[in-house]
């Protein structure tokens, strides 16, 4: 008995670091109000520069909110791979104010 808990407990031990590994990691982009025009019509979104020493992968989804809308969580999709120190612009009408960004590697 005392050698199948041993077996048991290794087993959970094993599980337990195999979920750590897989855990996601937190990457925070900087991000910048832009405003202007597009087609004549009035355009107030953010830019979302990789700040990180690896690409944002095509499709990943960048999390944002902006002291412009207070309880409010804007999503950005990258659009293709943004290498490191490009930008890609989330779109959209946002209010301007300052940016916190994240997304998960």
């Amino acid at each position: 008995m005392r050698r199948y808990s041993q077996l048991v407990i290794t087993a959970a031990a094993f599980a337990l670091l195999a979920t750590a590994a897989q855990a996601k990691t937190k990457v925070e982009p900087a991000c910048f109000y832009e405003s202007g025009q597009s087609n004549g019509k009035p355009l107030s979104d953010y830019t979302i520069m990789n700040t990180a020493s690896f690409a944002i992968p095509k499709g990943t989804v960048v999390t944002f909110t902006t002291s412009g809308a207070p309880g409010k969580t804007f999503t950005a999709t990258a659009p293709k791979d943004i290498a490191p120190q490009d930008d890609f612009s989330t779109g959209g009408n946002i209010p301007p104010g300052s940016c916190d960004a994240s997304w998960l590697k």
